[in-house]
């Protein structure tokens, strides 16, 4: 075929999938009882449409969704059940193929549905084939039947017509895989489009295959955080969508497209673990090859941070190793799969060595993947998530008090026996003679649920819970920066790694969901940012309101490290579930609120993202016009450095200084190098009492420069009086490594 014939024939073709695609389709509609959906709450609702089969059926693929869970009954025989998979994550359409059952005649399909929270429904479609190819096809509509009681036990009597919360397409959904629902004409063409499509994505990997990779690094211009990507240094200010990301939703991609106008190209995008890792060493990789160069076509320009999201644990390893599980200490409480929160979840503890091995190895067969990809270029940041709402809080943390399994119970010895040494050291701390290090008991529920000095523990009568709490959020600390140092050697240390951690302010959680080892995880290597959103609550986020940050902002900036403030600001686009922290209803209050999240962040000298679950919470031009007036702003030539003051009282002594150890004092030129702009530092001496005792320790000197184990060494000790009155020091003690050396003269 010549070149211009090649151009007419492309040229028609997509003319004619325009034509077509401009024609009304019949879409398959998400159906819900006529309640309110919270009225109907962890109630079964079912759904039926009855249907002719026709004889020589060679299929009858049955596709549907069940929002949250339920189950798929023919002629009322339950015949296929799901379980919960929590919105909005990514979830496959359930299928089931029911033509050996579809005799000639009338038969009934029927879904019982029973909505955990939020909004609920189904969505389905039915498509019978004949041997000869025939097809007749029913979608989810308003033509269905609804009731409160199975159709043929009672619910016949009582139904009614189904109330739509929305079409296959509703936002609310966004995040399922609505493929298989779409009409056969409608689906013909999305095959088309998908083909011609991914074409144009070759095109696009291609061009980013011949890109070198940079390196990313955190660094701070006149106290403004900014991430240099290569040579291209950029605003900390990001778009995340986590995980979620959905091209497919016209307002994520719009929100998206609102960001590279204005000028912004650092966007988070990334993964959730149990899409992927299938098995034993079974991993799904290949389902990220799809979305990737999607981001690339709405913003050529963009650059990653790429989320490992870890928070739901695969089930089959749940259910292959029930002895690495988090055990909890309360005597009653729900067990669920789901609720991570307000339920015993199930879990592997975070004290599982096999648990924290296979993850890690896990995460570093996803980073490899990654980085071997064409957009891998394009990555510059990974963040690995864990625990209660990706946050590294510890699962089921509410009100069921974990965890006593038996690796946690294994590692809960090894920290008594770094902190205490000795069996009469703990006896000792514990108040209680009987208990040896290696089968001291955790704390019990009563321990960890009534403190001596409510709402505090008192650290001698509690000492128990407080170690046991100590050692649960060490063991989390631990396992986050052992994934941290996998994922930054398998990018060869190129990208920033970060996690949710550091939350301090505004938690209401119990002791255990909390993030004390802050000043660990900053000294890490490892580790690059840290992120928290503000607490929720119109008391905080309400207009008006001074929206305090989370996290111990300040300390980031001492280590060179980047805070990020996760800015979920619900906008007027929120629905459903998020109305329940928005506090705007206008664009022109949207963008009210997000000039809070942004002036917050240039005013205290860290960097942001705003978040929306993928859903698109900034599509609106009034959005977009306030997103184009922030780089101005942001990289206004003033200087925004922390304009700290250190004020030393002193007597005016200079005794015991050690000022000629000059080593000594280089730490704290070392400190003050690590800030933007060194602080002023003033004296004030204070006149010395009329009367004062006091002897101190001038000088210590070894008689040899070299000291050795194989020789005594003699040492003169120079003590003065830097008081006013006469004193005979009576002894001086000299020890090393906690042993009292003797002294002959």
């Amino acid at each position: 075929m010549s070149n211009p014939q090649k151009i007419f024939t492309i040229f028609a073709a997509l003319l004619s999938l325009f034509l077509v695609n401009a024609q009304d389709f019949p879409r398959a509609q998400w159906l819900h009882y006529p309640e309110p959906d919270a009225e109907g709450m962890k109630a079964p609702r079912y759904f039926w449409l009855d249907v002719e089969a026709p004889a020589k059926l060679s299929k009858a693929e049955i596709f549907f969704h069940l929002d949250d869970i339920g189950e798929l009954l023919i002629d009322g025989r339950a015949i296929s059940r799901t379980s919960h998979v929590p919105h909005p994550y990514k979830q496959p359409a359930h299928y089931y193929d029911a033509a050996r059952l579809l005799t000639p005649g009338r038969h009934r399909i029927e879904f019982q549905c029973t909505n955990l929270g939020s909004a609920g429904g189904i969505l389905g479609r039915i498509l019978l084939t004949t041997a000869d190819g025939t097809q007749l096809e029913f979608l989810s509509n308003e033509t269905w039947r609804t009731a409160k009681a199975p159709s043929l036990a009672g619910g016949e009597a009582e139904a009614c017509q189904p109330a739509i919360h929305g079409d296959l397409l509703d936002d609310t959904w966004a995040a399922l895989d609505i493929t298989p629902f779409f009409c056969r004409e409608e689906g013909a063409i999305r095959k088309a489009e998908a083909k011609a499509k991914a074409a144009e994505n070759q095109k696009i990997l291609a061009k980013l295959a011949q890109e070198e990779k940079p390196t990313a690094s955190v660094i701070y211009q006149d106290g403004r955080p900014m991430i240099q990507i290569g040579e291209k240094i950029h605003p900390a200010i990001i778009y995340s969508a986590h995980h979620f990301q959905n091209f497919d939703n016209e307002k994520y991609v719009k929100s998206l497209e609102n960001f590279r106008d204005a000028g912004f190209h650092l966007f988070v995008m990334g993964c959730e673990m149990r899409e992927l890792w299938l098995g034993p060493g079974k991993y799904n990789l290949e389902s990220l090859k799809d979305w990737p160069p999607e981001a690339f076509k709405v913003d050529p320009q963009a650059q990653l941070i790429f989320n490992i999201d870890c928070r739901m644990p695969p089930r089959w390893w749940c259910n292959s190793h029930p002895e690495e599980l988090i055990e909890y200490e309360a005597p009653n409480g729900e067990v669920s799969y789901w609720d991570e929160y307000h339920a015993k979840f199930v879990a592997p503890s975070a004290a599982s060595e096999l648990y924290q091995k296979e993850v890690c190895d896990f995460l570093k067969t996803v980073v490899d993947y990654v980085e071997a990809q064409p957009w891998g270029r394009r990555v510059f940041g990974y963040r690995f998530d864990m625990g209660v709402f990706m946050e590294w809080h510890y699962y089921g943390m509410c009100t069921f008090v974990p965890d006593n399994s038996k690796p946690m119970q294994k590692r809960f010895h090894q920290y008594l026996t770094r902190k205490y040494g000795t069996d009469e050291a703990l006896q000792a701390a514990w108040r209680n003679p009987a208990v040896p290090l290696e089968t001291a008991p955790m704390a019990s529920y009563e321990q960890r649920t009534t403190p001596s000095a409510y709402p505090w523990w008192d650290p001698v009568k509690d000492i128990q819970a407080m170690d046991s709490v100590k050692c649960i959020t060490e063991t989390v600390a631990d396992f986050m920066l052992r994934g941290d140092h996998v994922i930054k050697e398998a990018c060869n240390r190129r990208c920033l790694v970060g996690n949710f951690y550091g939350y301090f302010f505004g938690m209401n959680f119990p002791a255990i969901g909390w993030h004390p080892l802050l000043d660990k995880v900053l000294r890490s290597p490892d580790v690059d940012f840290n992120s928290q959103p503000p607490p929720y609550g119109e008391w905080n986020r309400g207009l008006g309101e001074a929206q305090f940050a989370r996290g111990l902002t300040s300390a980031y900036r001492l280590h060179n490290k980047l805070y990020i403030m996760e800015a979920d600001t619900r906008t007027h686009e929120a629905e459903y579930g998020f109305k329940n922290n928005c506090f705007v209803k206008t664009p022109r209050q949207s963008v009210q609120a997000m000039a809070r999240d942004f002036s917050q962040a240039l005013c205290g000298g860290f960097g942001f993202w705003y978040f929306d679950f993928g859903i698109g919470w900034y599509p609106s031009p009034e959005i977009g016009e306030y997103l184009k007036k922030l780089p101005e702003i942001w990289n206004r030539e003033t200087d925004n450095s922390s304009a700290a003051q250190v004020v030393i009282v002193g007597d005016g002594q200079t005794v015991g200084w050690q000022l000629s150890d000059r080593e000594r004092w280089k730490t704290i030129s070392h400190v003050f190098d690590r800030l933007g702009s060194k602080p002023v530092i003033t004296w004030r001496t204070l006149p010395m009492p009329t009367s004062i005792r006091n002897l101190a320790v001038a000088d210590v000197r070894p008689w040899r420069d070299v000291v050795g184990t194989d020789r005594e060494v003699k040492i003169d000790v120079t003590v003065v009086n830097a008081g006013s009155e006469a004193v005979t020091p009576a002894s001086v003690t000299l020890t090393a490594g906690g042993t009292v050396l003797s002294a002959d003269g």
